[in-house]
């Protein structure tokens, strides 16, 4: 089944393009562009010198008036501009972001802006959605990053990573419940991070990797991946199902060559025990990658059998682009085995996926709301003038000095009842 690749469709970039035209501030018609996107690069910081003699907001009216004309490499300009006026302006990194995810469709590029947003600490009111469309984008970058390298024979997509995963190999004549190749592999990796903190493994890229591999690679083999990925080393092995519940299982350790450095005894797991079988696996696991066992109680991820077979349905659909119904299998996961971190995880993949993938006009919706609050200069020049008021000459005498004359005279006489 091919991998399901979501991308900005065209009414959503009509969208875009209607949203932007709403906003817009007038400001100079440039003449047209004739740089192609073909010839797109992450554009540099522009120099100083060069930079039109403009305000931040007057530069940031320009970048999104190109932006609805469709001119997105002026857009890029003046918003490179406008961010280097203002560097800390949140405004204008989701500005940016918004170009190259809405105009270019380049989630390689948008990436970068949509963080440096982030790490501005924006608004809540948009916080959440801004995470979500940097899951479903950074999903998108892999993804395709992935298939270009396997493309072009370019390898090593996985090399900052010390440890990988590749799904175990099914053998004999049953087919095991769909996923549990995935699955038993990734339930055991969080317990894996903690006994080993410098282990550096990323389980969401090196299973996307490992999945694009599958589909694209000539001869796709845990052997060929370790070559390929540039990852230290590969976590892998071999199932078969034998029926009534009952696995067998091997755990494999593969070095980055491609050569078996490690294969365990067959161990023998019951699936309507998922606590046991989890404990086997781990073993097996640390064993091949000569960690220690922990002090602590170890806790498994999944107690109940039926959310272990919903999880390891819905992990096989999130990785082949069937995010709805992943969604759904993982949550009901949840509703039988509540409290687990683990699936919450994973359920935070699948529906930021699905969200994220139509939330690129709901961002340029809150960057126009973020434009109509009040500048930060702006603000704390009022504050300071509310500050000195007191310097500012009123009239009777209220100004803070006093009057050469500060007592009437005295009356004398009766007072009138």
């Amino acid at each position: 089944k091919s991998f399901e690749i979501y991308t900005l469709c065209g009414p959503m970039n009509k969208w875009f393009k209607i949203l932007a035209s709403a906003g817009i501030l007038s400001c100079a018609v440039a003449p047209p562009n004739t740089t192609t996107i073909s010839e797109l690069i992450q554009l540099p910081s522009l120099d100083r010198s060069t930079m039109p003699y403009r305000d931040a907001g007057a530069l940031r009216s320009a970048a999104l008036k190109y932006y609805a004309q469709g001119d997105y490499i002026r857009a890029l300009r003046f918003g490179y501009w406008a961010a280097q006026t203002i560097p800390t302006d949140v405004r204008l990194r989701l500005l940016l972001g918004i170009v190259y995810d809405g105009g270019f469709d380049r989630p390689d590029l948008a990436l970068p802006e949509y963080q440096r947003a982030l790490s501005l600490k924006p608004d809540r009111r948009f916080e959440d959605r801004l995470r979500r469309r940097i899951h479903y984008l950074n999903r998108r970058r892999i993804q395709e990053s992935a298939k270009r390298n396997l493309i072009d024979e370019f390898g090593n997509p996985l090399s900052e990573n010390w440890l990988a995963v590749y799904p175990l190999r099914v053998s004999g004549p049953r087919l095991p419940q769909t996923g549990l190749e995935i699955a038993l592999l990734d339930w055991v990796l969080p317990e894996i991070k903690r006994r080993s903190p410098s282990l550096h493994i990323d389980p969401f890229t090196s299973l996307i990797v490992a999945q694009v591999y599958r589909e694209v690679a000539n001869e796709a083999t845990a052997e060929n991946f370790a070559r390929w990925c540039g990852a230290g080393a590969i976590l892998t092995g071999q199932l078969a199902d034998l029926g009534n519940d009952q696995l067998r299982v091997v755990i494999e350790l593969l070095d980055s060559g491609g050569n078996l450095a490690y294969e365990s005894s067959p161990i023998y797991l019951d699936g309507m025990d998922p606590e046991a079988a989890h404990s086997r696996l781990l073993q097996k696991a640390s064993t091949a990658l000569g960690l220690l066992k922990s002090d602590d109680e170890t806790v498994a991820p999944i107690a109940n059998s039926v959310a272990l077979a919903l999880y390891s349905e819905g992990l096989a659909q999130y990785f082949v682009g069937q995010v709805g119904e992943a969604e759904m299998n993982v949550s009901d996961a949840i509703e039988l085995n509540p409290g687990s971190t683990f699936l919450e995880s994973r359920l935070f993949w699948a529906k930021s996926d699905r969200m994220g993938s139509s939330e690129g006009a709901a961002l340029l919706h809150d960057y126009h709301r973020l434009l109509r609050l009040p500048e930060p200069a702006q603000l704390l020049r009022d504050r300071l003038a509310r500050g000195h008021s007191l310097i500012s000459q009123v009239p009777n005498g209220t100004s803070g000095e006093e009057t050469e004359d500060p007592y009437k005279a005295p009356q004398f006489g009766t007072p009138t009842p």
